[in-house]
């Protein structure tokens, strides 16, 4: 019998990410690379935009087109194969209010990462959201801010 753990995250106070996963390195791996976004405190998300990511032990991929090795979609989902030819499933397209993910239990962790990073991102961008990085020098009494795209 495996544990199931479900976890769930706010960024910025907008956007709710839900995971219900077998394993805690995907919860771990999320709460390192995301940490800096996630609000702590008082849930006052307005959950109009989620993400809810389900781990499942296999997922049926018949009837859908390829596009390469690595993508295939048929009419209601969108599916990303790792190098082990696990798979990552969007069910609903990325620009809806609330995002539905199944990925396999063996799916790679740093692609699992990359691709909800992204989605993240645009998500964020739907929000009027931009996430940047800078960084900041002072130079002759004046301080600066130089930004950048992405992370």
């Amino acid at each position: 019998m495996y544990k199931w753990y479900e976890m769930s995250y706010y960024l910025f106070s907008k956007l709710k990410v839900k995971l219900n996963v077998q394993s805690t390195k995907y919860t771990d791996k999320f709460k390192d690379r995301f940490k800096y976004l996630v609000c702590y405190g008082l849930n006052t998300c307005n959950e109009h935009y989620s993400i809810v990511i389900n781990e499942v032990k296999k997922i049926q991929n018949t009837g859908s087109l390829f596009l390469s090795n690595k993508y295939s979609y048929s009419k209601d989902y969108f599916y990303i194969h790792d190098y082990r030819d696990a798979i990552l499933c969007i069910k609903t397209d990325i620009l809806s209010d609330k995002i539905e993910i199944q990925m396999e239990t063996d799916f790679n962790i740093y692609e699992y990462i990359e691709i909800i990073e992204d989605i993240i991102f645009c998500k964020l961008i739907q929000m009027n959201i931009l996430p940047v990085h800078s960084s900041s020098i002072h130079f002759q009494n004046k301080g600066y801010v130089l930004a950048a795209w992405g992370g």
